[in-house]
């Protein structure tokens, strides 16, 4: 197994799932906090400043974060919506690419290999292809901003000298009204035309010489606490998280408009800081702006560790207003506070909470209860259309699935293009125990969709059993009629070792087993405890997807059991997304 299918292919997979899931947060808390700001022009910068540093701060959070008390939660305890949860309706293969190692009380076990599989029609190689892209792209922006920062920085200490006496003194006299207790430097430089602030661990102020003796005491109090309030507010380290975040994200409109409004949002902050402590009258501080952007024509780089007075030129306008409107507020009040630590709370987890018992968190006296009874454990009585219909009337205009008991009025639909169907509405409970997806079929075509699946598992009683994971497919007609042996489910037709051998060499290094058919990628080797093998690496697929292999590490004179799928995990599935049906393979080894 080489390189490609053990470490790229694994990785593109895991990476594509967590950036198509990000990529649809990022974009939908981006749209409510632009929406926010644009109702709420008057607040303060910085509590705008604040709400939109939330979505930076969702980047770095896993988009399968969930709680309780999310908005995606609440929202799906009224009107359950699968795309709220971790894998979305029709967009992802829940677990069709392999599954992470685990043992559970029953002894049974998985070991999975290349990541969930977003679009199981399209080459393997493509995930492959777009995360290179996306890579090569992350290092050109990054080597830009670090290269852009890196000359700007080298120009300024090539002429770099320390302030006079007196410029010290003003700017610690500032510092103390702001109550920066932070050391910081002061230089002149004749490289710079307008202040600016670097450096994150001993930031330094760079103030040009030709501005030292052209400003009057009041402009320079104001350029120099504008600088000041950067690196009371900590934005120098914000400006390279923020910097880095983007760099990864490059391909995101809405991470760049979040990095605009940001950088906005975040000069019209430090204004207000100053104009806060000073209390002086706002025309006064915006006419100071006005005259740097008459003498000045230059800007801080937009890449991370400088900070100026004017580092976006397009801002100018907004930041006059800004600080000569006497009615606006200057800093974020408490109610103001707890408002973005509650959106925090409310926005950040995304994915809808699915309550989990541990088998080790199961009390005595409930671990060892009876499995429920047959009568109060849900199942499928009949869909419409059945599964393995090959004559679907593709005007059906619904999809639906009665179960035996009543049920939770959740749902968990899974599955993938293109053999998931196009919807065209919502799903909903016809009664309490049909539940129906609208859908719009194509003549002559396989369609394939989930009852539920190992991760997602709403579709629950309303004793809170979850029904075992299923498959719906059919073929609508008007197509080719070899079409009908696609629904077939696969079938094993050899193994090596031989099901049922005895005396296999315990140097036998790998597990192969081969199908009648081109399978989907996707595996669920199940087993556990001393009677399942000692794997020695991923699984791996043959080129034409109808052998699979697991490399392995025998012991002598030993009994072992492994099964291909079971009840709970189906991965091993046909091209066309019909499971294999459970098989439990047996050998012995020799002395």
């Amino acid at each position: 197994m080489g390189f490609y299918d053990s470490v790229m292919a694994p990785a593109a997979g895991y990476w594509a799932n967590w950036m198509l899931l990000m990529s649809i947060q990022v974009a939908v808390l981006a749209g409510i906090i632009w929406a926010i700001a644009r109702l709420a022009p008057k607040s303060s910068a910085s509590l705008r400043h604040a709400l939109w540093l939330l979505v930076f701060i969702k980047l770095v959070l896993p988009p399968s974060l969930s709680a309780p008390w999310s908005a995606a939660s609440l929202i799906d305890r009224v009107a359950p919506i699968e795309i709220l949860r971790d894998g979305a309706t029709g967009l992802l293969m829940d677990g069709a690419g392999g599954e992470t190692p685990n043992t559970t009380d029953s002894k049974e076990s998985q070991f999975g290999a290349t990541a969930p599989q977003l679009l199981p029609s399209i080459l393997p190689s493509t995930p492959v292809t777009v995360m290179v892209v996306w890579l090569c792209g992350a290092l050109i922006m990054s080597a830009t901003i670090a290269v852009q920062a890196w000359r700007y920085r080298s120009r300024v200490l090539s002429n770099l000298n320390p302030a006079p006496a007196e410029l010290h003194n003003l700017a610690r006299g500032i510092a103390d009204r702001l109550e920066l207790s932070r050391d910081f430097r002061i230089c002149v430089s004749g490289q710079l035309k307008i202040p600016a602030v670097m450096g994150v661990w001993r930031p330094t102020i760079v103030l040009p010489e030709l501005l030292v003796g052209g400003l009057s005491h009041n402009e320079l109090c104001d350029v120099i606490g504008h600088e000041l309030a950067h690196i009371k507010r900590n934005d120098i380290p914000l400006g390279w998280l923020t910097a880095l975040l983007l760099s990864l994200y490059w391909f995101h409109p809405a991470v760049w408009l979040a990095q605009f409004n940001l950088r906005r949002e975040r000069e019209m902050a430090s204004d207000d800081t100053v104009l806060y402590t000073t209390r002086q009258e706002g025309r006064h501080y915006a006419s100071t702006i006005i005259r740097m952007a008459e003498n000045f024509d230059e800007t801080a780089p937009a890449g991370a560790g400088f900070l100026g007075i004017l580092e976006i030129a397009d801002n100018l306008l907004h930041r006059v207003r800004s600080a000569a409107d006497a009615a606006r507020p200057r800093r974020m009040g408490r109610v103001s506070a707890v408002a973005v630590a509650l959106l925090a709370v409310l926005l950040l987890p995304m994915t809808v909470w699915t309550p989990t018992t541990l088998a080790a968190d199961v009390p005595p006296a409930e671990a060892a209860a009876p499995p429920p009874s047959p009568v109060d454990t849900p199942a499928i009585t009949s869909s419409q259309p059945a599964n393995g219909a090959s004559d679907v009337d593709p005007a059906l205009s619904a999809i639906r699935v009665t179960f035996n008991v009543d049920m939770a009025q959740g749902f968990s639909w899974t599955g993938g293009p293109p053999l998931f169907p196009e919807t065209t509405g919502k799903p909903r409970w016809v009664d309490a125990r049909t539940c129906e997806l609208p859908v719009k079929l194509e003549s002559g075509k396989v369609y394939r969709l989930g009852i539920n699946s190992k991760s997602h598992r709403n579709f629950r009683s309303v004793a809170g059993a979850p029904v075992r994971p299923q498959v719906i497919a059919f073929v609508t007609k008007g197509g080719d009629p070899s079409l009908a042996g696609a629904l077939k489910p696969p079938n094993v037709v050899s193994m090596n070792p031989e099901r049922g051998a005895s005396g296999v060499s315990p140097a036998l290094d790998k597990l192969v087993v081969t199908f009648d058919r081109a399978m989907g990628g996707g595996f669920s080797w199940t087993g556990g405890g001393e009677n399942y093998p000692e794997t020695a690496g991923a699984p791996s697929w043959s080129d034409d997807k109808k052998t699979c292999t697991l490399p392995v590490k025998l012991k002598p004179d030993w009994k072992y059991r492994v099964g291909l799928n079971s009840p709970s995990h189906v991965n091993f599935q046909s091209s066309y997304g019909i499971p294999l049906q459970p098989v439990e393979w047996t050998f012995s080894t020799g002395k």
